[in-house]
Order: C-alpha cells, then sequence, then structure tokens
C-alpha cells in the first residue's frame, strides 16, 4: 500500500537501483513493477471475492490511480472486467 519507489527500495537493500532490478528480475522471473501490480491484482481478486466494496474503493485500495485504471489492468490480466469476476464467483 505504500507508495515506494525503486530507487528507495533499492537503497533499503543497499545497492543501485538497475542492480537491484537486474536482481530482482533473475530471482523472481519478472521486474519489481510487474511483480508490484500483480500482486495489487491478487489483492483485488480477493476483495472482489470477500467484500461489497464498490469498484473505485477495491480500485484505490490496491494502489491503482482510479477504476478505469484498474478496470483496464484486471481486464487484460484475468480476460474478464471485476464486475464479471465478482459475479461469477459469488
Amino acid at each position: 500500500e505504500d507508495d515506494l519507489t525503486l530507487g528507495e527500495v533499492a537503497r533499503a537493500a543497499g545497492v543501485h537501483p538497475i542492480h537491484f532490478t537486474r536482481a530482482f528480475r533473475q530471482h523472481f522471473g519478472s521486474t519489481p513493477g510487474d511483480y508490484l501490480r500483480r500482486c495489487r491484482l491478487e489483492r483485488a481478486t480477493d476483495l472482489l471475492r470477500r467484500s461489497a466494496l464498490p469498484l473505485c474503493d477495491v480500485a484505490l485500495a490496491c494502489g491503482f490511480a482510479d477504476q478505469s485504471h484498474f478496470t483496464r489492468k484486471f481486464t487484460k490480466a484475468f480476460g474478464v472486467a471485476p464486475a464479471a469476476y465478482r459475479r461469477l464467483v459469488a
């Protein structure tokens, strides 16, 4: 939920941001940004299954700029819009 920058995370790890990104990709098989998006989307699926929060609140709770951005990323990742996903898992 925190808005950490790549530079801040690399500094906390004691390495240069480029080295951090390369090592992260080697270890996790994705960039830090891709990993973060995947984590946000996984959290969103959990909120959609377990709560009745409006989609705009789910989007904001998961770190997306707005509902439209959330819907685009969710649909691209899962092939179904968030509202349709919620209906499918209800």
